[in-house]
């Protein structure tokens, strides 16, 4: 394992080098095979492997590729919805982990926390809508910020119910903090592409996601 985080920390650095100083090519280059990478280490390192856990990474790297082009429609929409897809089977899978706890929850909590998400989701879109020029994405856009809700809810639910039985506290704990990352990299990424407000945007959508995708693939990995 130490040899593969070693060069995935070399390859995350040459892509953010790429993204920070906007080098296209390196970043087309490397972009790719941040994923793919990752697909590779949990498929040989996983102690309980799970087709939906590779499946949603695979998804990532797919959509990845096609958000090269953030402007092009004919790659964007296609894009959006392989991170759509795998955004759901992350879910699926973090729900399971938080089941298989053995936990009993507390549905309250479990509640506050969908309504502070569901909370997020409705004011982003809001502050967001009016910087998207066309209308499907409007109608989309809530849609995919509540996938991103419903990982955080799996996540902080594994989290939970690890904590009450002791089982998987720390994989458990990188799943939660994968899940903040990732809602704050598709936040990021959703005010470069709309609302282009953002200094140097790739490179912090980068940084937040890349680092999520890590603890979400190293949390599945590890549990």
């Amino acid at each position: 394992m130490t040899v593969f985080y070693i060069c995935f920390a070399i390859l995350t650095a040459v892509h953010l080098y790429a993204c920070f100083f906007r080098q296209w090519a390196l970043r087309a280059g490397t972009k790719p095979i941040l994923l793919l990478s990752l697909a590779g280490f949990y498929l040989l390192c996983a102690r309980e492997f799970q087709w939906i856990v590779l499946a949603a990474l695979l998804l990532g790297m797919v959509g990845d590729i096609l958000l090269l082009w953030p402007d092009n429609k004919g790659t964007f929409l296609p894009g959006a919805c392989a991170f759509a897809l795998g955004h759901a089977l992350y879910a699926v899978a973090l729900f399971k982990r938080a089941y298989s706890t053995g936990a009993e929850f507390n549905y309250v909590a479990v509640a506050l926390i969908a309504l502070a998400y569901a909370a997020e989701v409705i004011i982003a879109s809001k502050r967001l809508s009016p910087y998207v020029k066309d209308g499907l994405f409007v109608k989309l856009m809530p849609m995919y910020f509540s996938m991103m809700a419903v990982i955080n809810i799996g996540a902080w639910m594994y989290l939970m119910g690890a904590l009450q039985t002791g089982a998987w506290a720390f994989p458990a704990a990188l799943a939660a903090l994968g899940g903040v990352l990732f809602l704050a990299s598709d936040t990021i990424l959703a005010l470069e592409i709309f609302k282009r407000s953002t200094a140097r945007g790739n490179f912090y959508v980068m940084l937040t996601y890349i680092a999520a995708q890590f603890c979400l693939c190293l949390s599945f990995t590890l549990a």
